[in-house]
Order: structure tokens, then C-alpha cells, then sequence
């Protein structure tokens, strides 16, 4: 059975907060704003990934949000590698258009593990996350995200 802290530990440690320094304490991100231009590059399972996160931005943001600046680059089956290679035909070319995108939202095939050692997972990773720091954002530099759909 799970233990649960009474309810002196919690007292005792919310009064312990007061004596961490304030520069300690976690900050919160300043906002951002809700009309940033997202591209997701990766396979299948990230094709499901798209609608909800469109959801998602119009019900925190609200009138003010447009979830239309989510793109979609995306090949079933596909490796990080695979999409780096400039043969690869896709609608939207996250490579080719970065500096369209603030953001990139990076995924792999397999298990990260696995891909490390057959499909060269952490080489084209970071080429893709220099990519999008060098010319997303239109040359100010995109903020890269792996997601993993599995680990």
C-alpha cells in the first residue's frame, strides 16, 4: 500500500520552502504566444499527434490561438535519416522549410535505443536540432523537441 505523508510532513515542508533561496525555486516560462508555426517531423505514429495538439492550442488559447500553424512532415515508417536524405518526397519538407517553423517537433521510427545503434539516431538528431537552430524561425533559430513514442 502506498504511503501517503501526513499531514505534518506537509506542513513541515511547505514551511521548509522559506528558507530556499528565492533565485532556487523554479520559474515559470514566460508565455508564449499561441500562433507559433510547429512542424512535426516523423512516421505514423506521429500523424495521430497533429489534431490533438490543434485541440489543445484552441482551448488554452481561445479565440486568439490558430492551431493552423501545426505542419505535418511525415512518412510512414520513416527514420530521422531517412527524412534527412534530400530524395525524400514529402508534401511538407521540414528540412527544406525550417525557417518557416519556430518549432520542430523531432521522432524516430523504433525505440531511441535501438536506433542509436542501427539507424544512426543520435548523429541525425543532431544534425536535425542544428538544422533548426541555425536556419528556424527564419534564421533566429527554432526550438527543437524529441518525442518519443517509445523509448
Amino acid at each position: 500500500m502506498p504511503h501517503s505523508p501526513d499531514r505534518r510532513t506537509v506542513l513541515a515542508g511547505l514551511a521548509a520552502l522559506s528558507a530556499v533561496p528565492k533565485v532556487a525555486l523554479a520559474r515559470t516560462p514566460a508565455e508564449r504566444p499561441l500562433d507559433q508555426r510547429v512542424v512535426l517531423s516523423g512516421h505514423s505514429l506521429t500523424d495521430s499527434v497533429e489534431w490533438p495538439l490543434k485541440a489543445m492550442v484552441g482551448a488554452v488559447g481561445g479565440p486568439a490561438a490558430d492551431s493552423d500553424y501545426i505542419d505535418r512532415s511525415t512518412t510512414p515508417g520513416s527514420t530521422m535519416k531517412y527524412r534527412w536524405q534530400p530524395e525524400s518526397p514529402m508534401d511538407i519538407d521540414a528540412k527544406r522549410g525550417m525557417a518557416k517553423y519556430d518549432t520542430l517537433v523531432l521522432t524516430e521510427r523504433v525505440p531511441v535505443r535501438s536506433a542509436i545503434m542501427w539507424e544512426e539516431t543520435d548523429k541525425y538528431a543532431l544534425m536535425w536540432f542544428e538544422l533548426a537552430w541555425k536556419n528556424g524561425k527564419g534564421g533566429r533559430g527554432a526550438e527543437t523537441v524529441l518525442y518519443a513514442s517509445w523509448v
